[in-house]
């Protein structure tokens, strides 16, 4: 994995990016009432906004295509697939990793063995499961709709995803079990998306099938598809013709490493662009391609429906693919990111119509070129109706102040020391001065701050792009959770002032401050002391004290500058393994933890003897700081060892 997907969860996580847009004027074209597109201006159209936009994000290369009932009607590769050997992309060719697009394939497996009544939607996990089972903390089990929506309500941990090699990957029963997350959230509530809950949905098709998942897939849905470039299972012909991903930093591009995934059934599909074409005109005909059928046309409406939204205004996910909608097109779909990669299957079921984008990496957060892509076409194609371009204000009829605060992205890890991960998912909600909301999340993200009207109770609108946001209070009428579509239909939980990024930097700070200042404040005592001729009184640095004060102060700073040192060291490694540099570092504080209680003890002891008044308040000053430090690991799970 790349230190970015690493730090910013977002893992194989889709961000979505809240552009602004600007409405264009539909172009001269044929078209017939079912909104056929002519192939001309397609071509015409991706041409030049594609080779634009992949100039503006550094984009190394890029396959697409776009079909339309069952045929293709543009593929294309831009840009080269390996810049040393300048290699072309080739769509029916050149190989990429397609990322979270992969769930898919998982929910579509899913799917059919629901429909030959192998498995039932609403069926508990733990029926299937043999060797483990999912924990029982919550009233309700978690069952197969709640996996397929991402509201299994699991613990969400990236230590561990991936392996060095083919070689070192887990079957999927060992990784499961071996690394089981825990149950933080009730089930079917709250979206947190689960890289863990579609690794269980392939275990659960191993179970059933009685065949390895990646075996399942090309059986029962590559083969049927002429899918012959495509596969889970790393395969080398497959890898003979893989597009390099590189990231781009400082004017140059870097070769991204290779990453094997021990959640396959979540990320680990690899394919091209004309193999893609197949699986979406099969979902778009009903569940077949060619005359061969991978679901039955009643499976299909039932996967592209809607089957789960936090608010009934807002976008939901259906059975694997999640909604979207602009200009009042409905679009189902499904984006994936992982080490420099990123892609995105659409589908506009009304329109016969399905777009896949791959490209293999760029400048920074790359995700945002394919959302430009998927936006634009149906800005240009599908444009809104002018009439409706202006969304009115609505009188606002309670008070705002309500909904601000600060919020985190509900996908985090709650038990390990990836909890710190969630600093990148935080976001702000305010009150501006026209009595409207606005919503930002952190600058690293370079997603622009956007402004939401209100629309009705708990319900806002943005009046650029006509998305909803949508609130949720508790019995008390506090407000608890905020809905949006960010990349995918997300969930925000609202956070308390101390779980707030600025808080925690300004704690870290003080700790640097205080901890730097108290050996130097030793020297300068004794000079003013010698200075002014005055007699020695004992303070903080006599005796044991000296001895402690010095392993609890320099302990604590060493881990406030290693930690984040290491962790940034150590980078993608972290999704592998926890190389031995965490555990070493992870001790220091266990050390300063009990030296802290010898000086608490030692300090009882001599109190009442003929301490200086500025000892005693160096003493106070650094137990109250080490006890507020050592709430400040525990917070992040940094005391003892949490991965």
């Amino acid at each position: 994995m790349s230190r970015l997907l690493f730090f910013l969860f977002f893992s194989l996580t889709t961000i979505s990016s809240n552009f602004s847009q600007d409405q264009e004027s539909p172009i001269e074209k044929e078209s017939d009432q079912k909104g056929l597109l002519n192939a001309t201006d397609v071509v015409d159209f991706f041409d030049t906004l594609i080779l634009s936009e992949m100039e503006k994000f550094h984009i190394p290369g890029l396959s697409l295509a776009l079909v339309q009932d069952s045929s293709i009607l543009f593929s294309k590769g831009y840009g080269m697939a390996n810049l040393d050997e300048k290699s072309p992309v080739i769509p029916s060719k050149t190989v990429f990793y397609t990322g979270s697009v992969s769930k898919l394939f998982t929910a579509t497996a899913i799917m059919q063995l629901a429909e030959q009544g192998k498995l039932g939607l609403d069926d508990n996990v733990n029926d299937y499961l043999e060797n483990f089972k999912i924990d029982d903390n919550f009233t309700e089990g978690v069952n197969i709709k709640n996996l397929l929506t991402h509201t299994g309500g699991f613990e969400d941990k990236n230590i561990g995803m991936a392996a060095l090699s083919h070689e070192q990957l887990l079957p999927l029963k060992d990784f499961l079990s071996s690394g089981k997350q825990p149950r933080v959230l009730p089930p079917g509530k709250y979206f947190s998306y689960s890289n863990y809950g579609y690794t269980l949905l392939g275990y659960i098709v191993e179970l059933i099938s009685g065949i390895p998942f990646h075996a399942y897939v090309k059986e029962n849905i590559l083969t049927p598809l002429d899918m012959h470039n495509s596969s889970f299972n790393y395969s080398s012909e497959v890898f003979s013709d893989l597009a390099f991903a590189y990231a781009y930093r400082n004017g140059e591009y870097t070769r991204m490493p290779i990453v094997y995934l021990n959640v396959g059934p979540a990320g680990s599909l690899l394919s091209t662009s004309a193999d893609m074409s197949k699986f979406m005109i099969a979902h778009l005909q009903h569940g077949s391609y060619q005359g061969k059928e991978i679901l039955q046309p009643v499976t299909i409406d039932l996967m592209h429906s809607r089957l789960l939204s936090q608010h009934t205004e807002l976008a939901g996910w259906c059975h694997g693919f999640y909604e979207r909608f602009i200009n009042d097109e409905r679009i189902i779909e499904h984006a994936g990111d992982i080490v420099g990669y990123s892609s995105l299957l659409a589908l506009i079921p009304e329109k016969k119509l399905g777009l896949f984008i791959n490209y293999n990496g760029g400048e920074g957060v790359v995700y945002g070129f394919r959302e430009k892509i998927i936006e634009e076409f149906i800005q240009h194609y599908f444009p809104a109706n002018s009439e409706g371009d202006e969304i009115a204000k609505k009188d606002v009829t309670e008070d705002l102040n309500r909904y601000t605060g600060s919020y985190v992205l509900n996908r985090y890890s709650r038990l390990s020391i990836e909890k710190i991960i969630s600093l990148a998912m935080q976001a702000t909600v305010e009150v501006t001065d026209d009595n409207a909301l606005t919503f930002k999340v952190m600058d690293a993200l370079k997603i622009p701050s956007s402004t939401w009207v209100w629309e009705k109770p708990m319900l806002f609108r943005n009046p650029e792009n006509g998305r909803l946001l949508s609130f949720v209070e508790d019995e008390n009428g506090d407000i608890t959770h905020m809905n949006m579509r960010f990349g995918t239909p997300s969930n925000f939980e609202k956070i308390p002032w101390y779980a707030r990024g600025k808080f925690h930097l300004i704690l870290i700070l003080f700790f640097l401050f205080v901890y730097l200042l108290i050996i130097p404040g030793w020297a300068l005592s004794k000079l003013l002391k010698r200075i002014r001729k005055r007699p020695h009184l004992r303070g903080i640095s006599h005796g044991g004290t000296r001895l402690f004060t010095i392993i609890v102060t320099s302990c604590n700073l060493i881990f406030l500058i290693g930690f984040p040192g290491a962790v940034a060291g150590v980078g993608e490694n972290l999704v592998i393994s926890v190389p031995w540099i965490i555990p070493a570092l992870l001790v220091i504080p266990l050390i300063s933890m009990a030296s802290l209680g010898m000086l608490i003890y030692l300090g009882i002891q001599n109190w009442r003897g003929d301490w200086s008044v500025s000892g005693r308040i160096q003493y106070i000053s650094l137990i109250t700081t080490s006890f507020v430090f050592f709430w400040f690991l525990n917070f992040w799970n940094l005391l003892g060892f949490n991965y």
